[in-house]
């Protein structure tokens, strides 16, 4: 949901994001030829979608709250599945593919500012679903375990 009500929706098997309005009638699509499978999106500080695309090579693209296309970047995973973004552009991004172990990776402002990418033996796994508190906490939900506190926040390092 976006600052003026809008509903956001992934459309995994349409390979697009489709925006309805607060009284829910349908407003319009996103999509690009390079988009396949979205999973997980999420809004930056400046309006900006980045939408988490589970199937072209662990790229995340972005695109205006208008649905114009803007760009993509590497989110540094096979299969991204869920993103967070906190207020200083940080992005925390889960996995949605491994079932042995859990993977993310955490990426600054910039997306080439890769900040770590992990690989962890857990019981969490294949992320299904992402969020951020006031503090900076990121809570993660995997298909094998219940909702999860990490025991740590994603923070911006220069």
């Amino acid at each position: 949901v976006d600052d003026s009500g809008r509903i956001f929706v992934s459309e995994v098997k349409n390979n697009r994001v489709s925006v309805f309005e607060p009284d829910g009638t349908f407003a319009f699509q996103m999509s690009h030829s390079n988009l396949r499978n979205p999973k997980g999106i999420a809004f930056d500080v400046t309006a900006n979608l980045h939408v988490a695309d589970w199937y072209s090579s662990g790229k995340i693209h972005i695109f205006s709250s208008k649905g114009e296309y803007i760009s993509q970047y590497d989110s540094h995973l096979s299969h991204p599945s869920c993103i967070v973004i906190n207020e200083e552009g940080c992005k925390f991004i889960g996995s949605g593919y491994n079932y042995d172990k859990f993977e993310y990776a955490i990426l600054g402002p910039a997306p080439e500012n890769k900040l770590g990418v992990q690989r962890e033996q857990s019981d969490l796994c294949s992320c299904s679903g992402i969020t951020l508190d006031s503090h900076g906490v990121v809570y993660l939900c995997s298909k094998t375990t219940s909702p999860a506190k990490l025991p740590y926040s994603i923070q911006c390092f220069n």
